[in-house]
C-alpha cells in the first residue's frame, strides 16, 4: 500500500531516495496498515540513523533549536529595523561646477546649487525649501512649493545671496531645510557659501 500511494513511484521499502517529495503519504499509508494488522506504527517515520541504532527519543529542544531561532530574531530584528528607520524624505545638494560664486547687478555675491528632494514615502507631499536664518545671507527659489508623487524626485535649482558687507569669511556654512506641508517631515543638510571665484 506504501508503495501504491506515493505519487513519484518509488519504493520506500528501498531506503530514502532522490525522487522523494517527502509528502508523508506512505507513512500514513503504512500505519493504517499497521493498525489493521494489529502492529505498531512508527515502521515508516521521520528518524536518523543514530535514534535507530541507540534507540534515542526524538529531542524537540535542542541547542541547535535554540541557536535557529536566534538566527531567525535577528533576521527579522533587522527587516523591522530597516523598515521602520527607512529615511521618508532625502535631500541632496550640488553646488554649480561652472562657477564658485558671482556678483550681480546689486553687488550681492550669489552662490548656485542645486537641490535635489526625493519622497520616499507612498504619499504624494508638498515640500517647502528655507535657509537657516543667518545674518547676510538671503534664499532665493524658482518655486516656493514642491509638490512629489509617491517615490518621485525632483530637482530645484536655488540661489543663496551674500552681503559682502557682512559676510567677511571666504567660506560660510549654510544649512537648508526642507519641510513638508503638513509639517510631518522634515530634513535640514549643510553646504558651503563661498566669496571665492566671483
Amino acid at each position: 500500500m506504501c508503495v501504491q500511494v506515493c505519487p513519484t513511484g518509488i519504493d520506500i521499502r528501498d531506503g530514502l531516495q532522490v525522487g522523494c517529495i517527502q509528502c508523508a503519504a506512505c507513512i500514513d499509508a503504512c500505519n493504517e496498515i499497521m493498525d489493521k494488522v494489529g502492529y505498531p506504527r512508527g515502521l515508516i517515520r521521520y528518524t536518523t540513523e543514530r535514534q535507530l541504532s541507540e534507540k534515542e527519543n526524538t529531542r524537540v529542544i535542542s541547542p541547535r533549536l535554540f541557536a535557529y531561532l536566534a538566527v531567525i530574531t535577528i533576521l527579522c530584528g533587522g527587516v523591522i529595523y530597516a523598515l521602520t528607520d527607512r529615511v521618508p524624505l532625502e535631500i541632496d545638494i550640488r553646488r554649480d561646477r561652472n562657477q564658485l560664486s558671482s556678483v550681480n547687478n546689486q553687488g550681492m555675491i550669489e552662490n548656485s546649487y542645486i537641490v535635489k528632494l526625493t519622497n520616499k514615502t507612498q504619499e504624494p507631499h508638498t515640500y517647502t525649501i528655507t535657509l537657516a536664518p543667518q545674518e547676510g545671507l538671503s534664499l532665493e527659489l524658482r518655486f516656493n512649493d514642491v509638490p512629489l508623487e509617491a517615490g518621485e524626485s525632483f530637482d530645484m535649482p536655488v540661489s543663496i545671496y551674500g552681503d559682502p558687507k557682512v559676510i567677511d569669511f571666504e567660506q560660510t556654512s549654510v544649512t537648508l531645510n526642507v519641510t513638508s506641508e503638513d509639517g510631518q517631515y522634515k530634513v535640514s543638510k549643510q553646504n558651503v557659501f563661498t566669496t571665492q571665484g566671483q
